[in-house]
């Protein structure tokens, strides 16, 4: 009730409290049935959407630009015993596919697991198709604009590697393009 200005942060709480209740029933370390969240009435929650204005837009697209031509910043704690030999540019330039898949994300709207699971072959060029055999609900056809196949052909093919956009554990272990 302490949080009921805070419908969401409640929500969750209590459905913390019935899950670890629910844990403990499992295991027998309490009585099961006896989940003191049950019953209880959650709040009623509003959705919210939420757009990047022009301005965001552009303000993230720069800073893509920057981050896979010069670099970003990053600070470093002078007072640590080797920050001395830390090279001077204190810049990183980020991975292509790092930035290729957030660009695919803000083109296409997809979720972030189906862009970092998709494959080549789910990239339909004729018709500008991106076809998920697999997603959170099914079977799904992302379409891809002029702009976003312009993302994918600038994004380097990894030989031997069937994914787009290649993370930890999914690039050849000679490095081969």
């Amino acid at each position: 009730a302490s949080l009921q200005d805070r419908p969401s942060t409640a929500n969750r709480c209590l459905a913390v409290i019935s899950s670890i209740w629910n844990w403990a029933a499992r295991r027998d370390e309490v009585e099961t049935g006896s989940n003191p969240a049950a019953g209880i009435e959650r709040y009623p929650e509003r959705g919210r959407e939420r757009y990047l204005s022009a301005a965001e837009l552009g303000q993230l697209g720069d800073a893509l630009h920057k981050a896979e031509t010069e670099g970003l910043p990053w600070d470093l704690d002078e007072t640590k015993p080797l920050s001395k030999h830390v090279p001077k540019d204190r810049t990183t330039k980020l991975d292509p596919h790092a930035i290729g898949a957030l660009r695919l994300l803000i083109l296409t709207g997809a979720r972030l697991k189906e862009i970092l699971t998709a494959k080549w072959d789910y990239v339909n060029w004729e018709r500008g198709l991106l076809l998920l055999p697999d997603s959170k609900t099914g079977k799904k056809t992302i379409y891809l604009s002029s702009a976003a196949i312009a993302v994918l052909n600038a994004l380097p093919q990894l030989k031997g590697n069937p994914y787009i956009i290649p993370g930890a554990g999914r690039r050849p272990k000679d490095g081969t393009r």
